[in-house]
């Protein structure tokens, strides 16, 4: 486990601060918590995050007592409608976002997964951080 500890109920906005961070741009480019009913407008490339699962359990081995793996879904999105120039829009960002993962040696991910819809292209990042259910006062 790393030496920082995140709390399970603040874990959520220990990643956004965290992303927030990491990723600079200089242009606007919102970090949106689906869980807490953000909507996105489109009009920047954003990264949103999702809480999907929390287990005992990470890669098939039981975590030590006190710790879980926290799995959320990353979703880095263009706002353009044009698929070249969203192409274009998230080939600029997908490596600024893999290197900041990379960067935070408690978070896992292994996978970025593309897509299209009626909102425009997108990929899919699931990561998985590890929290504790213990009391600490680093979260």
């Amino acid at each position: 486990m790393s030496s920082d500890k995140f709390a399970l109920p603040t874990v959520a906005d220990a990643l956004e601060q965290r992303l927030a961070a990491a990723i600079n741009v200089p242009y606007p480019f919102p970090i949106r918590d689906i869980d807490n009913g953000a909507k996105s407008n489109r009009t920047h490339a954003e990264l949103t995050y999702e809480q999907t699962d929390v287990s005992a359990f990470f890669e098939g081995q039981r975590l030590a007592d006190g710790w879980v793996a926290v799995n959320f879904e990353l979703g880095l999105s263009a706002p353009e409608m044009d698929p070249e120039k969203g192409n274009e829009t998230l080939f600029t960002l997908l490596p600024l976002l893999i290197n900041a993962l990379d960067d935070m040696d408690d978070i896992q991910w292994s996978t970025a997964s593309k897509g299209r819809d009626s909102s425009g292209t997108f990929y899919k990042i699931p990561i998985t951080l590890f929290a504790t259910t213990k009391e600490t006062d680093n979260g």
